[in-house]
């Protein structure tokens, strides 16, 4: 009895001090070896959601100096644009053009506030979106996402292909969430493709592979980085799109029992966006 009774208590103790790091290693076949079992798993357990809930307070961190920065950036530029006219137009030293041009350009930072806005709300709701799962025909599923990465493509005015392996007639998975996931995908190859994308569907046996590759310079931020909500490289590039994109689909290839992979081509560096799903 001694020798579990100092492990639980040696244990207990460094619950207590908030340490995970360790294990209860009394393996006997009795009842005390059954209960430093026990012991073990409520222990592996708390050290899992330890990680989580300090990823959770590291992602809400971020979140928040993300939010600062997008909210800031377009006030900053209203704010200035303001300045200019109250100096400038009691002394009427402004032409009328330039003020149009002041509003207009007023006007966009205030359509980039509105959009920010909106994907807030998206993502306040994300967490509590459920999955729906159905049984998908995999042809009336794949002529779906030939369909709509053709109409994506000539929006873009890129070149798309779509291939399609399956040694399966249905899937089981959530359509709306993997099609928003394929739509995020397509969508960010095509701003950085230079003239085409291919979108590769591979379904065998319990697992669906979707690979999104394009031809552009491949990503050039580490893909945690990239999977962040409100991350952009270049706010610049498009004023109403605040990096949401990936961390939809990597939240939603999570619910599925997925992961999200973003990786370079070794020739070229072209970009390989590709997610693999229990169907």
């Amino acid at each position: 009895m001694q020798i579990p009774l100092g492990e639980l208590k040696e244990a207990s103790a460094r619950i207590s001090e908030g340490t995970l790091d360790f294990s209860v290693a009394y393996s006997n076949e009795d009842e005390m070896g059954q209960l430093c079992r026990q012991f073990e798993k409520m222990r592996c357990q708390l050290e899992e959601n330890n990680k989580k809930m300090w990823k959770m307070v590291e992602e809400e961190k971020a979140l928040r100096s993300a939010i600062s920065h997008d909210i800031r950036s377009p006030l900053a530029v209203m704010e200035g644009y303001q300045e200019m006219l109250l100096e400038f137009l009691p002394q009427e030293s402004v032409s009328r053009d330039k003020i149009m041009e002041m509003l207009q350009a007023g006007m966009q930072q205030i359509k980039r506030m509105k959009a920010f806005i909106n994907t807030m709300q998206k993502l306040s709701k994300l967490e509590e979106r459920s999955i729906c799962w159905n049984q998908i025909n995999v042809a009336d599923f794949t002529e779906t996402v030939k369909n709509n990465t053709v109409i994506l493509g000539k929006k873009a005015r890129k070149e798309c292909h779509t291939v399609v392996k399956s040694d399966r007639q249905t899937v089981c998975f959530d359509s709306e969430m993997v099609l928003e996931v394929l739509d995020n995908l397509i969508g960010n190859a095509l701003r950085y493709a230079r003239e085409q994308i291919c979108v590769e569907i591979n379904i065998s046996g319990d697992e669906m592979r979707v690979c999104v590759r394009d031809d552009g310079k491949g990503f050039q931020e580490d893909a945690e980085l990239l999977t962040k909500a409100y991350y952009h490289g270049n706010p610049q590039s498009d004023l109403t799109h605040f990096g949401l994109g990936l961390y939809i689909s990597r939240v939603y290839c999570e619910k599925h029992g997925g992961k999200l992979l973003l990786v370079n081509q070794d020739q070229g560096g072209e970009a390989c966006a590709y997610f693999k799903l229990k169907t």
